[in-house]
């Protein structure tokens, strides 16, 4: 499935999500960049940080866990965990902004800038995915790209 998400202010990480062209929600950045909130299809999630310094990351509802995800050692490489399936969001190189969702060896999508000077993210993820899990994966690039930006500007 085709998504995208759109940057909805210049100096802002928020974003409104399409899904096959279609406006379905937005995800917003808490101002220390550690946890937000994706609203899709009207219903709400946290994205919350666990410690200090924010290397795990939880997607609730309500009371409800429904992803886990940690940032590993490797630069720009997370291991997400969406209701038990073991995937991997990874830059292909050290100095790509693009990212590849790797089920085991396979691809099984991908999340881009839409091009050099553009602040959009395109890319395809899974069908079946529930919504909330495509918007997930990508919060978790978006947050990635905020940070390395933050660290850039330092």
């Amino acid at each position: 499935m085709k998504v995208e998400a759109n940057r909805t202010s210049w100096f802002g990480w928020d974003c409104s999500l399409r899904m096959d062209g279609r406006l379905c929600g937005v995800m917003g950045f808490a101002w220390t960049g550690r946890s937000g909130t994706i609203v899709v299809g009207g219903d709400e999630f946290q994205v919350r940080s666990q410690g200090v310094f924010g290397g795990v990351w939880d997607m609730w509802q309500g009371n409800r866990l429904l992803a886990s995800a940690k940032k590993k050692s490797f630069p720009s490489r997370v291991e997400v965990d969406l209701d038990g399936m073991q995937l991997v969001l990874q830059c292909p190189s050290l100095f790509s902004r693009n990212f590849e969702l790797l089920q085991g060896s396979r691809t099984i999508g991908r999340l881009e800038r839409a091009g050099w000077f553009t602040r959009r993210m395109v890319g395809e993820l899974p069908d079946p995915w529930a919504p909330q899990q495509r918007a997930f994966a990508m919060w978790l690039v978006m947050m990635m790209w905020r940070r390395r930006a933050r660290s850039s500007n330092h």
